[in-house]
């Protein structure tokens, strides 16, 4: 694999410690400046997302104050007087209209002809002069000003009545079943201001509609004039925007519109002071990187300079050692891992030169080994062949030769000693093997004479023990026929216990079966007259429902009649009230505390026509219930009655399979003892058949023993003739031997006794001799 980097940084230590911190630095820089840019965009994010929202924030609330200001007027169009023409009613709602600080006057007022129907709060230029009519300016605001359906509420544009008050806008919506009619309210704008937006110490709000124009401001100048971000550019489609006033000031601005009208809360602020955290953070994060920079770069020249410098003077000790200057101590005066490694240095030179000193001495002295090898090796050469050539002879048949030791070699001449101890052996094992075959040819004659007349003998037992085996196979037949029938009875015995045995068992479940079912319909009983009373109970419970719902219908009947009264007292009141009014026209306030008693009553009466037909409905489901419980007491009672007679059933069933058990255990008991009976005497009879099975097989084993040892003899008898004509052949081989003589002859026995062996002995075990010539020493 090629390299990546060049010579020049991989030949070099030092380089390649400056470029690795190069690239540490360039690193921690890219890291860095990510961090940083990240850092920035959050801060930034954060300063968007918290201007953003307190302009959100802002729009609601002031959101909330319109829509109050809407409901209120929408109310006032719904009111009696105001659908009924009562005037002055109508001024009494209207000034309760002017409860919020912000709402400055509330009108009442035909917006076709300008009449005014009724008025409240101050004059503000609305009127005519000496007239109580809107002048045509404001009836032409008014109808550009007010929704197009009933409900719908209308904002105008900021507008100044007089120079010398504040700036307001009109709210206007049609009374209903009046279309040509109109409720106003007038809002003053400073002190919607001081109600809607909040005070900081960090910027301002303001409000200010799609063409630029300040609606809402903490500073009342402002009002109705050019909005100076708006000038500079601020986009209000944008929730977020930065600008530069006319004086080149960087402004942030936080935007949320105004549902339902063309207004828009802005947050704002210098941008110095909305990003001086993120300034903060950017300028201490970049001096943290700096910083650190600035000590790695110390850092990696202090450890870079002392490294380096060591490890180039180990580098020269090293290629001092290599060239084999063993002389020059290694000194490196440091104490961390260089200053070890140069001690292991030092101590590897000393090494070195003992090992190199050890090696020459160990040389020289296998130098003299391998000389005293040489000549040691020659003197071993020459005793192999003088070996070779006696072992070749006695090879031969030579068995007088006979082998020297060496004074130089212990080994060699031990084994001299052991060939010559051999041949001194095997002269004696010739001498032996001599006259045991001559043993062997007298005696195999009277062997085959022998073997003959036991063969006889063995033919007659053979035909003995045969009569013998006859007998046994038929005794052992009959017993086995006689074992196999009590071996079926000894089955059948068992099989008629185990039998019983399952009877028993199954009386005996049948009885606990009995027993338990007789406790559970016990059970059963006391439960079913348990849910007797408590059906009983439940009846009692419902009667004395049906007799409290009874008691309830009383009570809404009464509350019938009562809704019904105060209806009639509703209707006389009315009709005190158009008396009352007919005559001077102070009856309008009871006229609508009549109506509202009427209507009270009329809503008691539904309530209590609703109430009277859920209690009817309660009752006919408490009738059924109380007759659906009446009847599951009655089916109870009768299951109950029924659970008794299985009872004394299950009682009987008891008895009876208690007595069936009592009998099967009795047969059974009987059963077994038979059964125990039976197998003890099919125990004997294979006893007395494996007996008979044992005799056939012994006598067949003699008379085959017989026959066998009949034709053994016949290979005896074979085998000796044999062994005569090999004893002869073995005299001729062993001619051949050439070994001591002690007395001049041949070494054999000439039937003086004096032949050097001892005639008894073992002809198989090697002759001790008599004499001292039969050993060559």
């Amino acid at each position: 694999m090629g390299r990546i980097l060049p010579d020049a940084v991989t030949d070099s230590l030092r380089t390649k410690f400056l470029v690795a911190g190069v690239v540490v630095v360039l690193v921690l820089g890219g890291i860095g400046g990510a961090v940083y840019g990240a850092v920035s965009q959050n801060m930034s994010e954060d300063v968007r997302t918290e201007y953003v929202e307190d302009a959100t924030v802002q729009s609601q609330h002031l959101e909330s104050t319109i829509d109050g200001l809407e409901r209120r007027a929408t109310t006032l169009t719904r009111m009696r007087p105001v659908q009924n023409d009562v005037t002055g009613d109508s001024a009494v709602l209207l000034r309760n209209a002017e409860d919020p600080s912000y709402v400055a006057a509330a009108v009442y007022v035909n917006r076709t002809s300008g009449d005014t129907l009724a008025r409240a709060g101050n004059d503000w230029g609305l009127f005519k002069p000496n007239s109580t009519d809107l002048t045509a300016e404001h009836i032409e605001r008014v109808n550009a000003t007010q929704g197009d359906a009933i409900g719908e509420v209308g904002v105008s544009d900021p507008v100044l009545l007089r120079n010398e008050m504040p700036p307001v806008v009109f709210m206007a919506t049609p009374v209903e079943d009046h279309p040509h009619r109109s409720i106003v309210l007038v809002v003053e704008l400073p002190e919607l201001s001081r109600t809607t937006l909040p005070a900081t110490s960090d910027g301002s709000y303001a409000v200010v509609d799609d063409e630029g124009t300040t609606v809402l401001s903490q500073h009342e100048s402002e009002l109705m004039a050019s909005d100076q971000l708006a000038n500079a550019g601020l986009d209000l489609s944008r929730s977020f925007d930065r600008v530069e006033n006319a004086s080149g000031v960087s402004k942030v601005v936080g935007v949320a519109s105004v549902d339902g009208t063309d207004w828009y809360v802005t947050r704002r602020t210098t941008a110095e002071h909305a990003f001086a955290v993120q300034r903060f953070v950017e300028l201490g994060v970049a001096g943290m990187l700096g910083a650190l920079a600035l000590v790695l770069g110390v850092v990696g020249m202090t450890l870079v300079r002392g490294t380096v410098s060591g490890i180039s003077s180990l580098s020269e000790d090293a290629r001092r050692l290599r060239e084999g200057d063993l002389d020059t101590a290694v000194e490196v005066d440091r104490r961390d891992e260089l200053g070890e490694l140069g001690d292991a240095f030092d101590e590897m030179r000393v090494s070195l030169g003992d090992q190199i000193a050890e090696a020459e001495a160990a040389r020289e002295e296998a130098e003299e080994r391998r000389r005293a090898a040489d000549a040691f090796s020659d003197h071993l050469k020459e005793r192999a062949e003088a070996y070779s050539d006696a072992m070749d002879a006695c090879a031969d048949g030579d068995l007088t030769q006979r082998l020297e030791g060496s004074e130089q070699s212990e080994a060699m001449t031990a084994v001299a000693t052991s060939f010559n101890e051999m041949l001194d052996d095997l002269e004696e094992t010739v001498r032996a093997a001599r006259e045991f075959a001559a043993a062997v040819e007298d005696e195999s004659g009277s062997v085959a004479t022998s073997t003959d007349e036991v063969r006889k003998a063995s033919a007659q037992v053979t035909e003995s023990v045969q009569e013998i085996s006859v007998g046994a196979d038929e005794q052992r037949e009959k017993l086995d026929a006689v074992s196999s029938e009590m071996e079926s009875l000894a089955t059948t015995t068992e099989e008629i216990a185990a039998s019983a045995n399952e009877v028993a068992d199954t009386a005996a479940r049948s009885a606990t079966v009995g027993r338990e079912g007789r406790e559970a319909a016990e059970d059963a009983i006391e439960s079913m007259e348990e849910i007797a009373g408590e059906t009983a109970d439940a009846v009692n419970e419902i009667d004395a429902l049906e007799a409290q719902m009874r008691e309830v219908d009383k009570l809404v009947e009464f509350i019938s009649d009562v809704a019904h009264q105060t209806n009639m007292l509703a209707l006389n009141a009315n009709i005190e009230a158009s008396r009352g009014a007919s005559g001077d026209g102070d009856g309008g306030g009871f006229a609508v505390v009549a109506q509202e008693v009427k209507d009270l009553a009329a809503e008691a009466k539904d309530a209590a026509e609703d109430i009277e037909g859920r209690l009817e409905r309660i009752d006919e489901q408490t009738a059924s219930t109380a007759e659906q419980v009446r009847d599951v007491n009655e089916r109870v009672a009768a299951n109950a009655e029924d659970v008794r007679e299985a009872a004394a059933a299950l009682d009987e069933v008891a008895e009876h399979a208690q007595e069936t058990n009592t009998g099967v255990q009795e047969i059974s008991a009987a059963t077994e003892e038979q059964a125990a009976s039976t197998e003890e005497v099919v125990a004997m009879t294979e006893g007395a058949t494996e007996i008979g099975h044992r005799t056939a097989s012994e006598a067949e084993t003699v008379a085959a023993a017989a026959e066998e040892q009949t034709a053994n003899l016949s290979d005896v008898s074979n085998s000796a003739d044999r062994l005569s004509d090999r004893a002869s052949d073995l005299w001729n081989a062993l001619e051949a031997f050439e070994v001591h003589d002690g007395d001049g002859d041949d070494g054999f026995d000439d039937g003086d006794g004096d032949d050097g062996f001892d005639d008894d002995a073992d002809p198989f075990e090697p002759a001790t001799p008599t004499t001292d010539g039969g050993v060559d020493e």
